[in-house]
């Protein structure tokens, strides 16, 4: 990540979208009970903590080294090819298990939206 910003700055690229997992720790919080039960049992156990890890180095870097890139992090919960369910909302709380297809279109929206820039929200299916 360090080299892709050095490289971002050097082209004058201004905003881009980084998308880590559901299970990544905001910066400097814990995640919920339920989630850091999910994180700690299935994601450990099925070889996806060090992914989880490294999505979390990744945003601690974006905060500490890179306010000068307008960055965006999206932490989702994606779990399946197929049809969209919906339109997915911006939420610091609460996540919804997403299609591929939703999370797309929620990421080209969050590129358009400003209020997105500097954020590392979940995202869920809003009714």
């Amino acid at each position: 990540m360090k080299r892709l910003i050095t490289a971002m700055r050097r082209q004058g690229v201004k905003r881009f979208l980084y998308q880590a997992g559901g299970l990544t720790n905001p910066y400097k919080e814990k995640l919920p009970l339920m989630a850091w039960i999910l994180k700690n049992t299935i994601a450990r156990y099925g070889g996806l903590i060090g992914q989880h890890r490294d999505n979390e180095a990744v945003i601690e870097y974006l905060v500490e080294e890179a306010q000068d890139i307008e960055w965006i992090v999206h932490r989702a919960s994606i779990t399946s090819i197929g049809p969209s369910k919906g339109m997915l909302k911006r939420s610091k709380t609460q996540i919804g298990l997403a299609t591929f297809e939703d999370c797309a279109a929620y990421n080209y929206r969050s590129l358009m939206d400003n209020s997105a820039i500097h954020t590392y929200d979940l995202s869920y299916y809003a009714k």
